[in-house]
């Protein structure tokens, strides 16, 4: 087998492990949570475009959010990179509650469920993401799971939330410093 580009040999990867046996499949559930210091509407404003998906989210380098997205019913076609594997996914948004969070369902080569839960905590709140999911390949994905993909994924999640932090503060600043401006 001869792969011409970088997108051939992630074709024909997705392809193998797609068509693996997958008989019993396990869940696996990982949840982590950081306290951003602003308004959840200030949150929502980010993780609600899935334009700027790839300006938070560790290992997202494209996310197209159709003119639906983040309404329920509404999809983003995403482009995922792990340990040196692009995969291609889509979520679609199960449900969305407005300053409390949503669930959205992946689809492509792991399956499962994203919740992010945004909760009041003192001036701030709690953000706390839980990605549920399986992966294909029988007894042999559950391995790999178990031994790379979901230390990949937990430290990926950790990286999201801190540059999600990040970047909702950053913004919140920079949003009243210019209000401060503003107003002198």
């Amino acid at each position: 087998l001869v792969l011409t580009a970088k997108s051939d040999y992630n074709d024909h990867l997705n392809l193998l492990l797609s068509s693996m046996s997958v008989g019993e499949r396990s869940m696996t559930r990982i949840e982590r949570s950081i306290t951003i210091n602003a308004p959840a509407d200030a949150i929502e404003a980010i993780i609600g475009d899935g334009r700027r998906l790839a300006d938070w989210y560790a290992g997202v380098e494209q996310a197209d959010p159709d003119d639906v997205f983040p309404e329920p019913g509404g999809k983003v076609n995403v482009v995922y990179k792990a340990a040196g594997v692009t995969l291609t996914m889509t979520q679609t948004v199960l449900e969305r509650v407005p300053g409390k969070g949503g669930v959205n369902q992946i689809e492509g080569i792991v399956s499962g469920t994203t919740r992010v839960t945004l909760t009041p905590k003192g001036a701030g709140t709690r953000v706390t993401m839980r990605l549920e999911y399986q992966v294909p390949g029988g007894s042999l994905g559950n391995m790999a799971n178990r031994l790379l993909a979901k230390r990949i994924n937990a430290r990926q999640m950790e990286k999201s939330l801190e540059n999600l932090k990040a970047l909702v503060e950053e913004q919140l600043l920079g949003s009243t410093a210019s209000g401060l401006a503003e107003g002198v």
